[in-house]
């Protein structure tokens, strides 16, 4: 307990020395950007290959095979693309939810709660150095 009260101690005087400023990315480079363009252009690839998909034309019994083989390519080359695009528009989408979700979670959890021994408008001190996922607890 005297180890953790005398970290406080010296966080205090860090942050009264040189304050932390809070910053908000996605990666542990804080550009700030986060554009949902790339996700977008992904998803209407993944719209536009199911609709190839829906206009190809079943090959008939007595179909020759090459007209088969053609068949399963276009289906196999089309699927591919559309689960590549898929893969994609999910991980833009968790990189736009998790920092939306992030900043959401920083910016609630900036007020600690009130107790006797703590004034209600102190702020909490955000995490130095690497970015973190999950806001630590004081």
């Amino acid at each position: 307990m005297a180890q953790r009260s005398a970290l406080g101690i010296v966080e205090r005087l860090l942050d009264a020395v040189a304050p932390p400023r809070a910053v908000y990315a996605h990666c542990d480079i804080p550009c700030g950007i986060y554009d949902p363009h790339e996700a977008q252009i992904a998803a209407l690839t993944v719209v536009r290959m199911d609709q190839l998909i829906a206009e190809l034309v079943h090959p008939a019994a007595d179909a020759k095979p090459e007209e088969r083989s053609l068949y399963l390519s276009k289906i196999a080359r089309y699927t591919s693309v559309k689960e590549t695009h898929s893969e994609k528009v999910k991980h833009e989408i968790r990189v736009i939810w998790e920092t939306t979700s992030l900043r959401t979670t920083r910016s609630s959890s900036l007020r600690r709660p009130s107790s006797s021994s703590r004034s209600s408008s102190r702020r909490r001190r955000p995490v130095r150095g690497r970015a973190s996922r999950t806001p630590r607890s004081f």
